[in-house]
């Protein structure tokens, strides 16, 4: 097999794999790789997330300084754990 022949197989090998990779990802309404659909879930009441920025002078440089910090809450459940709950968990937690 000379360089010219074998240059050309691997470029009609590319050609294909590409034209086959288009095929699947180009094409939504191609069902060879089925999507599972994600229940419907509301957005929060109120968001988790916030942001708080501080601004002053550095005193030793004199330079102004923003400072910008990301706030997270982690609160998953909205209500407060009964004490029988609480204590089954941790009686079980230990056994």
């Amino acid at each position: 097999m000379n360089r010219r022949s074998l240059l050309l197989t691997v470029l009609i090998v590319f050609v294909v794999h590409m034209l086959v990779i288009s095929l699947i990802v180009l094409r939504p309404t191609t069902e060879i790789i089925p999507k599972q659909s994600l229940p419907y879930l509301p957005p929060p009441e109120v968001p988790n997330f916030g942001t708080r920025e501080y601004r002053y002078i550095d005193p030793e440089t004199g330079e102004r300084v923003v400072e910008t910090r990301f706030v997270v809450s982690t609160k998953l459940f909205s209500g407060e754990a009964t004490t029988s709950q609480a204590q089954s968990k941790t009686a079980e937690d230990h056994k």
